[in-house]
């Protein structure tokens, strides 16, 4: 209780969420976006804004045929990959060292920074020689990733982290177990980005990938119960 008692100044920003949108539907009040939405459709238009000027759903921009399953797969294998290689590599494997020894002793905030660079240039080179993204449309998805990830870090990491600390957890069990959590959202419909993006990818209707997403979210599941409950997962090599 003293712990839930000493985090509720970090909840503040939930809280007066929640009693916004409580006062919102009361007063039937709305403002930004959501009040243009909400005007436009009371004028039966359900799509049309300053920003995106068309008259209906479709025709959201033109789809690349050439996107395939394997453009999704190949840069996830690449990025574990590279990842592995970047934290074996800054515990000293290149120099003798056995793997779980380098492992064990890596330094993960280079290793994780050098596999992700890596693995980002392999995915730009797959998307430019099969002709899927522009360099262009490549370097501009990369700042939208930015804004899809890093607020919920900034806003969740700072109201969860003393809690955590203050029963006790393992600030790097917590970290894990909080990007899986994140990594699921970003699958699960209907407003995962991912689901999107893959839809742009292969041209598969976003409804589609939704029902074929369903069993792996429940793989995703049992495997954060696992990370959750069974802290050796991640703590193993520590």
């Amino acid at each position: 209780m003293s712990v839930f008692v000493r985090a509720i100044p970090y909840n503040y920003y939930a809280l007066l969420t929640i009693v916004m949108m409580v006062s919102m539907v009361l007063m039937k009040e709305e403002f930004g976006a959501m009040g243009v939405h909400e005007s436009n459709a009371l004028k039966g238009d359900l799509f049309t804004t300053a920003a995106r000027p068309y008259a209906s759903g479709e025709g959201d921009g033109p789809v690349n045929p050439r996107g395939k399953v394997m453009d999704l797969l190949i840069p996830i294998i690449s990025l574990v990959i590279c990842c592995v290689i970047g934290m074996i590599y800054t515990g000293g494997f290149f120099s003798g060292t056995d793997f779980v020894t380098a492992f064990s002793q890596s330094d993960a905030s280079v290793g994780l920074v050098l596999g992700s660079f890596f693995g980002l240039v392999i995915t730009i080179l797959l998307y430019m020689v099969r002709r899927v993204l522009s360099f262009r449309d490549c370097m501009a998805c990369i700042p939208e990733g930015f804004k899809s990830m890093v607020p919920a870090i900034l806003i969740l990491t700072p109201i969860l982290l003393p809690i955590v600390t203050a029963v006790g957890m393992n600030p790097i069990h917590f970290g894990i177990m909080m990007v899986v959590n994140l990594a699921i959202g970003f699958v699960t419909p209907p407003i995962g980005v991912n689901l999107f993006v893959a839809s742009s990818l292969t041209d598969i209707p976003i409804m589609r990938i939704s029902k074929h997403a369903m069993p792996m979210i429940g793989y995703f599941l049992v495997a954060l119960l696992l990370i959750t409950f069974i802290p050796a997962i991640s703590l193993a090599l520590i």
